[in-house]
């Protein structure tokens, strides 16, 4: 997954979207994910992902495409003030990659 970042910063009163480029390759070949479970953790800094947020995908067109997963916080996913480390789950067969993507801090 590319397209990671340091720290995104959202206001707890506002509703937006994390967003997070993944590329994934099969045998070789670009691969459209997007027929992929995809959901995103928001774990208060340092601690282990526990809880899931369903999120979606977005294709970006061009040669080749590009696909974003994308979460709602403020709506999907409801935070505090605080920050919290961002993974992005991409559920495929077989794998089943779990990134760190970066962060987010709520004010």
């Amino acid at each position: 997954m590319e397209g990671a970042y340091d720290v995104i910063r959202i206001s707890q009163y506002s509703s937006e979207y994390v967003r997070v480029r993944v590329e994934a390759e099969k045998a070789g070949v670009d691969f459209n994910p997007t027929a992929d479970a995809v959901v995103f953790a928001f774990p208060v800094v340092g601690a282990d992902p526990d809880t899931w947020y369903a999120a979606t995908w977005e294709t970006e067109a061009g040669t080749p495409p590009r696909y974003h997963a994308m979460c709602l916080v403020g709506t999907t996913a409801i935070l505090t003030e605080g920050t919290y480390d961002v993974y992005v789950k991409v559920t495929d067969d077989p794998e089943i990659p779990v990134k760190r993507v970066g962060q987010v801090a709520i004010f």
